[in-house]
């Protein structure tokens, strides 16, 4: 897996009775919770909800949203007011908890039989997330999880001062995207760029208008993996690329 998300959130320890007190709140002492941030550590952005106890006696965040390089959801509504029931951070350790906030109070959603509701949770906003997370990591994969988990949360709109409620804020992923992308030219739209012969089994010529020039030519598999690149040090607005020691796939 690439992305996870998970709406489990419980707050009594697996084989003993009782509430787990705050100070378990660390990350650690939950399975669930170690599981997450393994996952995390094999590189895979992982999305959990916050919880939905923020207006009861156990306010805090569940498990194992209390895990460490992963991305704690808690909700708001469309006017970024934050939802009363949004479980609060931060760990018992001080980290901040929640890490970002999305819509999760009075969320759109289709049902089964095609007609649209609101429903409230954490469990709306942290798919939200989710997939923007998906669409962030595919615009951007030269990235690693945890840095697009990163510029997740520096995208927030209160990153400089993070809150118990949204934490870093609500993020921006253009703004994300936008100041992330690598340091190269980007084209306007009525430069065309030609790719030919394609389908090809030897070499591959990518050529652009000569008022511009191409600096480097970079291959992706389907997976968003780079497989082959290559650097244009003419400074021409040609260039050929043999891809005959390739597998035959689509790049």
């Amino acid at each position: 897996a690439d992305v996870i998300n998970s709406s489990l959130g419980y707050t009594t320890y697996e084989n003993l009775p009782g509430l787990f007190s705050y100070a378990n709140s660390d990350g650690v002492s939950s399975v669930a919770s170690h599981a997450a941030t393994i996952a995390a550590s094999k590189g895979i952005i992982v999305c959990v909800s916050a919880g939905n106890s923020g207006d009861n006696t156990w306010h805090y965040v569940g498990r194992p949203a209390d895990a460490a390089g992963i991305l704690t959801i808690g909700a708001v509504n469309k006017d970024s007011v934050p939802a009363p029931f949004t479980s609060v951070g931060p760990s018992y350790d001080g980290r901040i908890k929640p890490d970002v906030a999305s819509v999760g109070w009075f969320t759109a959603y289709l049902a089964q039989n095609d007609t649209v509701y609101l429903g409230h949770g954490t469990s709306y906003a942290s798919p939200v997330i989710t997939g923007l997370a998906a669409c962030l990591w595919q615009a951007l994969p030269e990235y690693s999880a945890p840095e697009i988990m990163q510029m997740i949360r520096k995208s927030g709109h209160q990153f400089m001062a993070p809150d118990t409620l949204m934490g870093y804020g609500i993020p921006d992923f253009y703004k994300a995207y936008s100041e992330n992308l690598p340091n190269e030219i980007i084209l306007n739209d009525d430069v065309s760029c030609s790719i030919f012969p394609n389908p090809s089994s030897e070499n591959v010529f990518v050529a652009v208008d000569p008022s511009y020039k191409i600096c480097q030519v970079s291959l992706y598999d389907s997976y968003g993996r780079i497989v082959l690149s290559k650097e244009n040090g003419y400074g021409s607005h040609i260039v050929d690329v043999s891809v005959k020691n390739l597998q035959q796939g689509v790049y």
